[in-house]
């Protein structure tokens, strides 16, 4: 198996997943890392920010303002 290929073929289906998701949220001025933390706010109701982070494998550093 190509590994490099692979690997180049799995960005590519990345960005343009990514090019859809903003393109679909650009009426509510959401950008991709929106998009994701507002589905990761749904599918855990009342979590908080801690617990949140480590769902999104993210920093609280990433939230500005916070």
């Amino acid at each position: 198996m190509d590994y490099l290929k692979a690997g180049h073929d799995f960005s590519v289906i990345n960005q343009r997943s990514q090019a859809y998701v903003v393109e679909a949220c650009r009426p509510w001025n959401l950008s991709y890392s929106e998009h994701v933390t507002l589905l990761s706010l749904y599918s855990h109701d009342g979590c908080r920010q801690n617990e949140l982070c480590q769902v999104m494998q993210a920093d609280k550093a990433w939230w500005p303002g916070i």
